[in-house]
């Protein structure tokens, strides 16, 4: 099957806020990133998660946007125009509790008419899950705690289009796929949204890969240029970067493979790409989580605040259902905000469709029932997969689904040192 997923794991300012897509250009290529690329993001600030396959239209980008929330005005006509069916309004019960989708802007189709580029996806602007008030954790015991896993399944690409291409790293969707093309929808390598924000730079990696450059360049500049990269990441002003000093260094090592004038010595052709991954390695953190909305490497990790249901909170893609006891009332609902969609070369025809399942989990070891949503295409319009979200499972998963939670188990995951293996969060198996 070929396979392009894209997910453009969109967090929503709020419901009634759009982002601009954050495009990266590759030759005839389509970026799809989780989580999500998406996952395009609603917000400065915030994750994502998707991650997703290239395929190969004439141009294209899909990754979880992190950009500022747009206010609705900026964008009254995204929708206008393009024969969308009323915003669906929909409930449906599960043994353990009820899904609805009627907060903010609903579960609508998403196509954008750029001057130069197009977007084709779905919106789901607030999906809530409502826990039942005695929903049971494996244990039998009323669960404490109720989260949203969603996977995702897509068979998108441009017409015409022969042959898979490898999917985008940060998702590692392909790594832990089903058979039938299912993955658990999470973006495991994770960039900070804040571009002021500092982490350590990681010189006890980056300084022996410089060194040994020295002195083996061809030309007298390149020398000099490997000379003084190596001087400024000793210096106090860069033992931890932001955004612009991380694009600075990877500039400058850019710049040193361009001083050889297009005939490289062996160590600096070699060296560079591994010296950039440790630049661009310092400022992503690594999510084992498979909760759509949480961004942690371990339990130990410090898990998103619970709203009320309803809210219209700002800067996240959602948060989980919690109480304190069984005896009390829920907090609110658990809620996913996503917009999986693919930015295209205007005109460019898609074929296909992306189908999600979103089952509720409780305590992090049952499945308490689950619904569908997705959208396809054949064209330039992309249209609702399900006119409305349509129970999957009354009291657990789907067997599809029990498939993915067992490969993103298995999966390993190489830490950012590039040594360290690691193993995700655990999802319920069947015994």
């Amino acid at each position: 099957m070929l396979r392009a997923d894209r997910k453009s794991r969109l967090p929503v300012e709020t419901p009634h806020r759009y982002p601009a897509a954050e495009r990266s250009t590759a030759p005839a290529s389509v970026h799809n990133s989780p989580r999500m690329v998406a996952q395009a993001r609603w917000l400065e600030g915030l994750v994502s998660a998707g991650t997703q396959t290239h395929f190969h239209p004439t141009s294209v980008t899909h990754r979880r946007a992190r950009g500022a929330g747009q206010p609705q005005e900026q964008h009254a006509d995204l929708f206008a125009g393009m024969g969308v069916p009323a915003v669906q309004r929909k409930e449906v019960e599960v043994s353990g509790g009820v899904f609805k989708d009627d907060c903010g802007d609903g579960y609508v189709p998403y196509n954008v008419d750029g001057e130069k580029l197009d977007e084709h996806g779905a919106q789901m602007s607030q999906l809530e899950f409502r826990p039942a008030r005695n929903v049971p954790n494996k244990s039998g015991e009323p669960a404490k705690e109720v989260s949203l896993v969603q996977t995702t399944n897509s068979t998108v690409k441009q017409k015409g289009q022969v042959g898979e291409v490898e999917d985008q790293p940060e998702s590692m969707l392909n790594e832990r796929r089903t058979e039938g093309g299912t993955a658990i929808d999470q973006q495991i390598f994770l960039r900070p949204g804040d571009k002021t924000q500092k982490f350590d730079l990681q010189v006890g990696q980056l300084k022996p890969l410089v060194e040994a450059m020295a002195g083996r360049g061809k030309q007298e500049e390149t020398n000099a240029k490997i000379n003084a990269f190596l001087q400024l990441i000793q210096t106090d002003d860069y033992q931890s970067i932001n955004d612009s000093r991380q694009g600075i260094l990877a500039s400058k090592l850019d710049m040193i493979l361009k001083a050889e004038k297009g005939d490289p010595a062996d160590e600096v052709r070699d060296i560079v790409p591994k010296a950039k991954k440790v630049v661009n390695n310092s400022r992503r953190k690594v999510n084992l989580d498979p909760r759509y909305a949480e961004e942690r490497k371990s339990s130990e990790g410090k898990r998103k605040k619970s709203e009320a249901s309803g809210t219209k909170a700002q800067g996240t893609t959602g948060w989980s259902a919690t109480r304190a006891s069984a005896q009390e009332d829920w907090t609110g609902a658990a809620v996913l905000r996503d917009r999986p969609a693919h930015t295209v070369k205007k005109g460019t025809e898609l074929e296909g469709q992306e189908e999600f399942e979103v089952v509720a989990m409780a305590d992090g070891d049952k499945f308490v029932g689950s619904i569908k949503w997705g959208w396809k295409i054949d064209g330039t319009k992309a249209e609702l997969l399900h006119p409305e979200i349509v129970k999957a499972s009354e009291g657990d998963a789907t067997e599809e689904l029990y498939e993915a939670a067992k490969k993103w188990n298995e999966m390993k995951v190489k830490d950012l040192d590039a040594r360290t293996e690691l193993s995700p969060m655990q999802l319920p198996t069947k015994d």
